[in-house]
């Protein structure tokens, strides 16, 4: 019996309607525009923050700022904030009223006339835009607007990187969304659940492909959009490749890393299953030491999160608390939001568990979530002291110098 299908039924039929999660995320962001984005400002140095961007090659933060219904900038949009006031300039202004104040309709003419007036009207000396030499997402200015700006604005207008804002802004959360994202992990979890079960797999028949597509379509199906893979792959006794694919046998360690989208927030979960072969408990036990080896480096991580550290100190100490215990562990955790390997300080890369240039250097930073992604590598005498590795990845809100398992998390080995 698969009490996860039972689960995902339930879910599948309370699933909010298109115009319902519409107006969630509409609602969601005018609370982020009054209540986080002034904060964010009050950090700055410069006068005012603009977004920009062209159709068809958005400046990637754009659509965090547009309401649920809008699909990306039409024609060319910018959005002005200050410390007190927000403008949009778009051919559709008129229609974000109630977010925006609109400063631009198409029959102005040029709209970097109107962007140069309303900076003057304001005094805007210094003018945060997005370019930057660390991140992608904080880089979404194109040449060609920028260089639009400097032709069009009074040399009294400076330019100037807006990096940490844009990445602040698309890092931090409210305390609404990380109660919607403590759902969407439930959602995860059940949606592994049940695709990892006897009535999906059947041993010598069920491919690894084959589960990835299922995990896909029970995705899909309720409304959600995979970011990536899904991926799936097993670890056999005998076969040093620790991600191997193809055809699952009896007496597979079974791994899976799964994400999905939903109302601008990114999911990213990994887990492990054991698929029973009779006979062979005692290597359940073997197993099971596996994991509970790698939620000792979970523990490690979250003790060692707080305000303030960087990624990469929070990477070395973490390694080396580790190490004292024995663990050989790998991390390489990193933000999620609105984008799945989303903006701030990254903690370790699978192939780079040094330091990191730029993302690295960034601060943990409170209401903020990631994806606890990591692994610990354990000799199991039951495999002949082959490595077997834990892979496991949790989505976790930090907040109040604590981390959030928002739906618990994987603390014994699945069986299938």
């Amino acid at each position: 019996m698969n009490e996860f299908a039972d689960q995902y039924r339930e879910i599948a039929s309370t699933m909010p309607s298109e115009d319902e999660r519409i107006a969630c995320y509409n609602e969601f962001l005018l609370d982020r525009l009054e209540n986080i984005m002034p904060g964010l400002l009050a950090e700055e140095e410069f006068d005012a923050w603009m977004v920009i961007g062209r159709e068809n090659n958005e400046d990637p933060i754009i659509r965090t700022l547009l309401p649920g219904s809008f699909y990306g900038a039409s024609r060319i949009t910018a959005f002005l904030f200050t410390k007190n006031n927000r403008f949009v300039l778009s051919p559709h202004g008129s229609q974000l009223s109630g977010y925006y104040e609109s400063a631009w309709k198409v029959e102005d003419g040029d709209i970097f006339d109107s962007i140069g007036k309303l900076l003057s009207d304001l005094k805007v000396r210094t003018l945060g835009v997005d370019f930057s030499d660390n991140f992608a997402l904080a880089d979404g200015i194109t040449v060609s607007l920028f260089q639009s700006l400097k032709r069009k604005l009074s040399d009294e207008v400076t330019l100037v990187s807006a990096e940490n804002i844009a990445v602040n802004w698309l890092q931090t959360r409210s305390e609404k969304e990380i109660e919607v994202y403590r759902n969407l992990d439930r959602i995860a979890h059940v949606i592994i659940r049940n695709a990892f079960s006897r009535d999906n797999i059947t041993p010598g028949v069920t491919k690894t492909r084959d589960i990835e597509l299922l995990l896909k379509k029970l995705a899909y199906d309720i409304g959600l959009k995979t970011w990536f893979g899904p991926d799936v792959d097993f670890q056999r006794k005998g076969v040093e490749d620790a991600r191997c694919t193809g055809l699952i046998e009896e007496g597979d360690l079974l791994h899976c890393d799964f994400g999905f989208m939903y109302n601008g927030l990114a999911t990213d979960t990994q887990q492990v299953f054991y698929l029973k072969k009779e006979g062979y408990d005692d290597l359940k036990l073997g197993l099971a030491e596996v994991i509970r080896r790698t939620n000792e480096v979970q523990n490690i991580l979250a003790r060692n999160f707080r305000e303030g550290i960087t990624g990469n100190e929070l990477l070395r100490v973490s390694l080396e608390d580790a190490k004292v215990k024995g663990l050989e562990a790998a991390i390489y955790s990193h933000p999620v939001g609105y984008h799945g390997h989303g903006a701030g300080p990254v903690i370790g890369l699978w192939n780079n568990q040094d330091r990191i240039s730029g993302a690295g250097d960034l601060k943990i930073r409170n209401m903020t979530c990631f994806a606890m992604e990591l692994n610990c590598r354990t000799r199991l005498s039951l495999w002949d002291e082959q490595n077997v590795y834990g892979f496991l990845e949790e989505t976790v809100a930090f907040t109040d110098n604590e981390i959030d398992y928002l739906d618990g998390r994987q603390k014994e080995l699945f069986l299938i």
